[in-house]
C-alpha cells in the first residue's frame, strides 16, 4: 500500500513538471487527430505517441537530412538551408511518424521552391517549399497540418513567450549521430522561450531582425541541431491551436547556451500564398 501511495505521488509531480494542452480537435489545422490532449511538455521527453501530425522528416536518397511541416496535403514548409543542395530527384518526405527510421506515408518532391534572396551565408530568406508528387492521404489518422500565423497576428512571437521547437535528434554539435546511438531519430520536444530581438545575445547573432526571431531553450543540454533544419517553431494559441511561428535556421551551438535564430514565418505569407495559394489559416 505504501508503495502504490509513493509511485502515485512521483506521477503528479512529474505531471506537475509539464503543462497541460488540450487543441481543439474540430479545427482544420494546428490539432493532430491522433493525440489532441499533450499532457506535458518536458525538454527530456522523446515523443512516441503522434502529438505532432505535421512533422516531416525530409530526407535525400532515403538518409534523413533535415525536417519541415504539412500546411496542406500537397504542400510542406521547410528551410532553404535545409533542401538548397538536396536535387529534386533524390528528395523525398516521411510523414505520420514519431522516429526518423519509420513512417505511415512517403512522397516524392514534385518541386522545391528556394526563396529568390536566399543568401547562406546570413541565413536571410531562409525559407522553402516542398510540392508533393502526389497528395497525402489525409484520412491517415497520423497526420495533420499546422497552421499559419494570422495575417493580423503582426510580428509573433513576443518577447517571454513560451514556444515549442521540434528535434529529431539525428545530430549533435559535434556531427551525425550514430543509428546505435538510443537517441537517435526520436521526435522530442524542446520547450523554448522567445528572446527580445534588442537583447545582447541576440543582436550578436541575428541579421534582419524583421524576418528572423530568436528564441532560447528552457533548459541547457536540450537544443535544437544541425539535422533539424526546417522544423518549427511552434505557438500555442487561445484558440486551442498550434502555430508555425518559426522555422530552425540556425545556432552557435546545441546546448543551449546561446539563442538559436529561427526564420520569422509571418513575415513571408504573401510569398506561402504566392506560390502555394495557401493563405492564413488560424483562427
Amino acid at each position: 500500500m505504501r508503495l502504490a501511495i509513493v509511485l502515485v505521488c512521483l506521477t503528479l509531480i512529474h505531471f506537475s513538471h509539464g503543462r497541460q494542452y488540450l487543441c481543439d480537435s474540430t479545427a482544420k489545422c494546428g490539432c493532430s487527430k491522433k493525440q489532441p490532449m499533450l499532457s506535458r511538455i518536458i525538454s527530456e521527453h522523446m515523443n512516441n505517441d503522434g502529438y505532432w501530425g505535421w512533422i516531416v522528416s525530409i530526407k535525400k536518397a532515403d538518409q534523413p537530412t533535415c525536417g519541415g511541416s504539412i500546411i496542406s496535403n500537397s504542400w510542406i514548409l521547410t528551410s532553404a538551408s535545409c533542401v538548397r543542395e538536396i536535387p529534386r530527384q533524390l528528395l523525398s518526405v516521411a510523414v505520420g511518424l514519431s522516429n526518423v527510421q519509420s513512417s505511415t506515408q512517403t512522397r516524392p518532391a514534385a518541386e522545391i521552391i528556394i526563396h529568390p534572396n536566399h543568401n547562406q551565408s546570413f541565413f536571410i530568406n531562409d525559407i522553402a517549399l516542398i510540392r508533393l508528387e502526389a497528395p497525402l492521404n489525409t484520412d491517415d489518422p497520423s497526420i495533420a497540418q499546422i497552421c499559419l500565423p494570422a495575417e493580423t497576428a503582426g510580428n509573433y512571437s513576443s518577447d517571454n513567450s513560451s514556444l515549442v521547437a521540434l528535434s529529431w535528434g539525428v545530430s549533435s554539435e559535434w556531427g551525425p549521430l550514430s543509428v546505435k546511438d538510443k537517441a537517435y531519430g526520436k521526435l522530442r520536444e524542446v520547450p523554448t522561450t522567445a528572446v527580445s530581438i534588442d537583447s545582447e545575445d541576440c543582436q550578436s547573432i541575428i541579421t534582419d531582425d524583421s524576418t528572423q526571431l530568436c528564441a532560447q531553450v528552457v533548459k541547457p543540454n536540450i537544443d535544437t541541431c544541425a539535422g533539424d533544419a526546417g522544423n518549427p517553431l511552434m505557438v500555442y494559441t487561445p484558440s486551442r491551436q498550434w502555430i508555425v511561428v518559426g522555422l530552425v535556421s540556425f545556432g552557435i551551438l546545441c546546448d543551449g547556451q546561446y539563442p538559436s535564430v529561427y526564420t520569422r514565418v509571418s513575415a513571408y505569407l504573401d510569398w506561402i500564398k504566392l506560390k502555394t495559394g495557401i493563405g492564413s489559416t488560424a483562427k
